[in-house]
């Protein structure tokens, strides 16, 4: 089961902002629940594994670098 964290305890744990936090959440890059009117973003195993936050991953094809 995934631990679920505030959006401030998120932040701290990966040393960003709260503002960052709900970007994320926002750009669906960080899961959300709703539990008695408190929002808990999800502590995945993602991102336990790296300690940071999964980066968007860009494709870049080789016509462009000609």
């Amino acid at each position: 089961m995934e631990k679920k964290l505030t959006v401030s305890q998120m932040a701290e744990y990966l040393g960003v902002s709260k503002e960052a936090i709900y970007n994320r959440l926002r750009r669906g890059t960080l899961e959300s629940i709703t539990q008695d009117g408190k929002k808990y973003v999800l502590l995945t195993s993602s991102v336990q594994r790296e300690g940071r936050l999964p980066k968007k991953t860009v494709v870049t094809s080789a016509m462009d670098s000609e």
